[in-house]
């Protein structure tokens, strides 16, 4: 499958998300002072800088080869274009923005944590900030190869490799090739890691089992993303909200839910029709909370494939044939 088709298959939040990467990478690569921007570190949060906890991951860090750098940026780029896709099809295109802030935020937490340890325990070592798609990139890939099936493998060269344990290597890979400890990328599979215990995941490692993180409890639920989405159509109306999700609204509430609604006005009516029509309704997510009380659809049994398969749609099964965009 080709770039075109892959891009034109995409739903809304990827595109917004990898134009954003490409944008951000580019323009520091032009303007190497906007990096300051993004650049998460303990240094950055110790001066009061904390945007970068929320947008580390617009711009790729920057390199002194510029060849380098474009060819990290393209390769980030393509793998999250590839990748996420399969994520915002499954929970919607609400939901996916909600879960992907939550995990950039989660894993920024993390890295901050790490890295004033090494400082704690190692004053004199150098810090790499956390920057650029891999670190959110690494936490999905860490979630999907955790829900395959254990005896599965991945072909990393010539060599096979567990599933479970091939973010491991990734990390290995691109700490190898910058000859240091890629901690931003040591926090994501951590985090990842915390995520799959508290879903009540099988451990990884007796000596893990006590990272738990209860992402799951901070995530947006299918229902309300539906309730959500009912106050603005498709076509960028705003509409009443018949849905009861969280029963029954005080009289104190109305003011709000009439200032919401002129806001969700406005921002239907600012977003261009291209958007609306890549955008996928939490009703029409493949997987996800029941609306109705049956039970979900059953996810795919398939084996772990990170990157296989027409679209690379991470976690699909060799077996299954791949749906066209």
């Amino acid at each position: 499958m080709d770039t075109s088709q892959i891009w034109n298959g995409a739903p809304a939040a990827t595109r917004g998300l990898v134009c954003a990467h490409l944008v951000g990478s580019l323009l520091a690569m032009v303007i190497p002072s906007a990096l300051q921007l993004c650049a998460l570190s303990p240094f950055s949060v110790g001066h009061g800088r904390i945007f970068p906890l929320v947008s580390y991951w617009v711009m790729s860090p920057s390199s002194s080869n510029p060849v380098l750098g474009l060819l990290v940026v393209a390769l980030s780029t393509w793998v999250a274009l590839t990748q996420l896709q399969q994520y915002e099809r499954e929970q919607g295109t609400l939901r996916f923005s909600w879960l992907f802030f939550v995990t950039t935020t989660t894993c920024g937490i993390a890295y901050l944590v790490l890295a004033l340890l090494q400082l704690m325990l190692v004053p004199s070592s150098s810090m790499v900030p956390c920057m650029g798609l891999w670190s959110p990139l690494l936490f999905f890939f860490t979630r999907r190869s955790l829900e395959a099936a254990t005896t599965s493998e991945v072909a990393l060269g010539p060599v096979r490799i567990s599933a479970p344990w091939y973010p491991i290597a990734l990390i290995g890979f691109w700490s190898a090739l910058s000859m240091q400890l890629q901690l931003d990328l040591l926090a994501a599979w951590m985090m990842a890691i915390a995520a799959h215990h508290a879903d009540g995941g099988a451990p990884v490692h007796e000596k893990l089992s006590f990272l738990k993180v209860p992402l799951h409890r901070v995530l947006m639920t299918q229902p309300r993303a539906a309730c959500f989405e009912d106050r603005v159509d498709l076509e960028g109306r705003a509409v009443g909200s018949t849905c009861k999700a969280g029963g029954c609204v005080a009289r104190a509430m109305l003011c709000l839910r009439y200032c919401e609604a002129a806001a969700l006005r406005s921002l239907a009516r600012n977003c261009p029709r291209m958007f609306w029509a890549s955008y996928i309704p939490a009703r029409a997510a493949t997987h996800g909370e029941s609306l109705c009380g049956e039970a979900a659809p059953p996810r795919s049994s398939g084996g772990f494939v990170a990157f296989g398969g027409q679209g690379h749609k991470l976690g699909m099964g060799d077996g299954l044939p791949a749906s066209e965009p």
